[in-house]
């Protein structure tokens, strides 16, 4: 079944691929966000949206599908990648590392604003608390 869902995702029908994307988490859920993420890129709405609450279904386990997707040239997809991130709360996790390294975390810090342009507008967002110490944005 979960392959027969894989090959739907590349359907020409969007409710198809929609659909196709719900059906692969509920029966796969983490190994399935490498195939789902793809689809934050999708030409239509609904199958994007299919896609980013798959992955947030997924949780933290989508991390690794996600990120790469935050420098993709399509603005749906980096925009659906910093939701995705957002709404997992893996942002916090991400900047972690990087608090001790100011050029690291300015990195960080403009990769996400630039993929959450309407989400993170401005270089703050709650979630960019450290241990008590905000990444001030640049």
């Amino acid at each position: 079944a979960a392959d027969a869902a894989r090959r739907l995702l590349a359907d020409a029908v969007p409710f198809v691929r929609a659909h196709a994307a719900r059906t692969l988490v509920r029966l796969q859920h983490a190994t399935a966000a490498a195939d789902i993420a793809p689809l934050l890129a999708d030409a239509d709405w609904w199958v994007r949206q299919a896609a980013k609450e798959g992955l947030l279904a997924i949780g933290i386990d989508a991390l690794p599908a996600v990120m790469p997707l935050l420098e993709s040239p399509d603005r749906f997809a980096r925009n659906g990648a910093a939701d995705v991130l957002q709404g997992n709360g893996a942002i916090p996790q991400l900047l972690a590392p990087a608090a001790h390294d100011g050029e690291a975390a300015a990195a960080l810090r403009q990769k996400l604003t630039h993929a959450g342009e309407r989400n993170l507008a401005g270089g703050r967002h709650p979630s960019w608390q450290i241990a008590g110490t905000e990444l001030e944005a640049s």
